[in-house]
């Protein structure tokens, strides 16, 4: 019973079905203040709750509470985040412009948020996303994304140790969306000297999603410190960034980095004379 007595408005926790932006002012004002005070007790519940080691009901609520971080409740606020996310691959300053916009239409929108760290993380400011991140993983624990960007913020700094540690306390071999973590191992192997492993986690990551351009070129990074002929994966990678549709981009939009070091594979094939470039 005690639970109610933290959350009054237990429907907010339930699954919330998806809906359009709401319009009216006092409604926006509404939801607002209620992120706001299940923000609030849900830290304090969450450290209730870890005592009590009831790691189940914790993953339960975060995901009822991500859903509601998550709701956009301005027209505005969401046709600007979806019109930045649109301009991420092709003019990401444009795009920042666009989410820092969005941001100060809704603070605290953990959808924007999201998007404004793999947007440092893409720009190398691998302190600032880790600053933004801080902000919320207390609050958010459970939150995949979240933790997610810790992760690649911690190889963006080169933070290797502490990306060991982290990893010990993540339990990403059950996520729903492991091929995500597997990219990360592989660019942990090849900063590690573990060419071989990054070479074959990379082969492994293709015959799970042969459309994600980063697989290839971390074979591409490990064949070519290997010395083996890497001109074919460096060919696939440019092929599959330069026809990606909207719909991979989408798919795809957990990688910061996605798509943004092609001229670094250019530049490689056309010191090697590649007549296909």
């Amino acid at each position: 019973m005690w639970l109610f007595f933290f959350f009054p408005r237990w429907r907010l926790l339930r699954p919330w079905p998806p809906q359009k932006p709401i319009r009216t002012s006092s409604r926006r004002r509404k939801i607002y203040l209620y992120k706001k005070i299940v923000c609030k007790r849900w830290a304090f519940l969450s450290e209730r709750l870890k005592k009590k080691k009831i790691a189940q009901a914790l993953k339960e609520l975060s995901t009822n509470l991500e859903t509601v971080a998550k709701i956009f409740y301005s027209d505005k606020a969401q046709q600007t985040y979806e019109l930045a996310l649109s301009l991420a691959t092709s003019d990401l300053t444009m795009s920042v412009n666009k989410m820092n916009e969005a941001i100060r239409l809704e603070p605290d929108n953990i959808s924007i948020e999201l998007a404004l760290i793999r947007s440092q993380l893409a720009q190398n400011d691998c302190d600032g996303a880790s600053n933004r991140i801080n902000k919320y993983k207390e609050m958010l624990p459970y939150i995949e994304d979240l933790r997610l960007h810790q992760m690649q913020a911690l190889l963006c700094a080169g933070k290797l140790e502490d990306y060991v540690n982290a990893r010990g306390l993540s339990d990403y071999k059950k996520s729903s969306d492991s091929f995500r973590w597997q990219i990360l191992e592989i660019e942990y192997f090849f900063r590690t000297n573990l060419t071989n492993k990054a070479r074959e986690a990379a082969q492994n990551s293709i015959k799970l999603d042969e459309k994600f351009p980063e697989s290839y070129y971390w074979l591409w990074k490990a064949e070519n410190d290997l010395k083996v002929k890497s001109d074919k994966s460096a060919q696939k990678y440019l092929s599959l960034c330069k026809t990606m549709s909207n719909r991979h981009v989408r798919q795809f939009f957990w990688e910061p980095l996605l798509c943004r070091r092609t001229t670094e594979v250019e530049t490689y094939l056309k010191k090697n004379n590649n007549s296909e470039l």
